[in-house]
């Protein structure tokens, strides 16, 4: 009995020195991961001062366990029943995140180890290294790409969301990615062709004016692609900020990689933070927070949208006060008067069509101020429209009415259109489309 009780005395005191051993071994590897990782990716764990800190505490935590556990026994059995806990935890969160890998926010998918992040950005259709290309500024998905998690959506030789082996068209699409409409299974070019109308989609996630009209040079009138009519969907979320950010770069002999601020930029990280997520994300988490809170300070509003409630972030609801002689407005009407030169020159009509953000969306529901400055914004772009020569269609008035009758978007809060929202645009721009190539016919 005396010496049973002595060898399992022997045995707990060595399983308390490996617990401690384990867990100061852990603190180190968490402060040596923190000092190792590497990257040119804004919201990975760049020098500051959150990642400072946890190599700080972490090296704490290591050397006062490490020379407590040594001396002092109830430590000892501290470290054995919080080791196992801890274990306990990381395994259960470790376990909860892969299984909704597919379900994670895009916040939640930035801080992940690298290669696990690619792969689920990968299966939303989201950019990763491998599922781009690009030349210059214009880059597109790889050829015959395959989304897994919107497997409805097909990509063509070229990159872009078109069928297989398409016909020659009639109808060239321009836009970003409300004209790409990952999230909706018809997207415009789609409700185009089912009304007899032949049509290539060249939006594509990103694209601002520069890149309609380099698309439109590169993909069709270098490759002398019989058309008819050309629509350019412009998208007043984010377009004029995308005309000033491809002109910055052109101007510097900048390309695709840096106009998407990262999205193919490598990261090294050492095997400790590949391995977990659960760590990979604790250790990315502090910066990220504060990159998360700079970037949009005002509060989410809630907006009464014909007896249902929706939640908008507050910075997409902030007025637009920019003026059609002010650098965005004048640096996206360069591009799109060469992309309607460009068309009219060589034969065809161009049609452009506004596209509203959220606040111009949810502005009847909101203040006096908030109508005013939605309509002030759609009459900019009418009058561009008039002046390079192109046919205005409005998707406001159509939006609003999808979002009244329940949504437009697979996300409330977003403003990409899904079936509903992109049903709601071609029945308005249809009407424009047959009266265009009507009229092409009767010259």
């Amino acid at each position: 009995m005396g010496a049973g009780s002595s060898n399992l005395r022997r045995w707990q005191v060595v399983a308390e020195f490996c617990a401690i051993l384990l867990l100061a071994g852990a603190a180190a590897a968490i402060a040596v991961s923190a000092a190792a990782t590497k990257s040119t990716v804004s919201v990975a764990f760049g020098w500051s001062a959150p990642r400072l800190l946890v190599i700080v505490v972490a090296s704490l935590a290591a050397s006062t366990l490490l020379l407590a556990g040594l001396w002092w026994q109830p430590v000892r059995r501290l470290a054995v029943v919080t080791g196992l806990n801890l274990l306990f935890i990381i395994a259960g969160c470790e376990a909860i995140l892969r299984l909704l890998a597919d379900r994670l926010p895009v916040q939640m998918v930035q801080l992940l180890p690298v290669e696990a992040a690619a792969d689920v950005m990968a299966r939303r259709g989201l950019f990763t290294a491998a599922t781009i290309r690009g030349d210059g500024l214009l880059y597109s998905y790889q050829p015959h790409l395959t989304l897994r998690g919107q497997p409805w959506v097909t990509i063509d030789v070229d990159g872009y969301r078109n069928p297989p082996n398409a016909a020659p068209s009639d109808v060239i699409l321009l836009g970003d990615s409300v004209t790409l409409a990952r999230t909706a299974e018809q997207d415009l070019g789609a409700h185009l062709r089912a009304a007899g109308h032949r049509t290539i989609n060249l939006g594509f996630d990103g694209y601002g004016p520069g890149h309609y009209a380099e698309a439109y040079r590169r993909l069709v009138l270098d490759r002398q692609q019989p058309h008819r009519l050309v629509v350019v969907t412009f998208c007043h979320c984010n377009d004029l900020d995308d005309a000033v950010a491809f002109d910055r770069l052109l101007a510097g002999g900048g390309s695709w990689r840096e106009y998407l601020r990262g999205g193919a930029s490598a990261v090294v990280e050492p095997p400790l933070i590949r391995l977990s997520w659960v760590l990979s994300a604790l250790l990315k988490a502090p910066s990220a927070l504060l990159q998360w809170r700079n970037v949009d300070r005002l509060p989410p509003v809630t907006v009464n949208v014909a007896g249902r409630t929706v939640t908008v972030p507050g910075a997409a609801l902030a007025p637009d006060g920019r003026t059609p002689d002010g650098l965005a407005w004048q640096t996206a009407e360069t591009h799109l008067r060469a992309l309607a030169d460009a068309a009219h020159a060589h034969g065809a009509t161009v049609v452009f069509g506004y596209y509203p953000n959220l606040a111009d969306i949810y502005a009847p529901w909101m203040g006096q101020e908030e109508r005013e400055g939605a309509a002030q914004q759609a009459a900019n772009f009418r009058a561009l429209a008039e002046r390079v020569g192109a046919t205005f269609v409005d998707y406001t008035a159509v939006i609003r009415e999808a979002a009244a009758a329940g949504g437009f978007s697979a996300v409330e809060s977003d403003y990409h259109p899904d079936d509903r929202g992109t049903k709601a645009v071609a029945a308005a721009l249809l009407p424009v489309v047959r009266d265009a190539l009507a009229q092409h016919l009767a010259r």
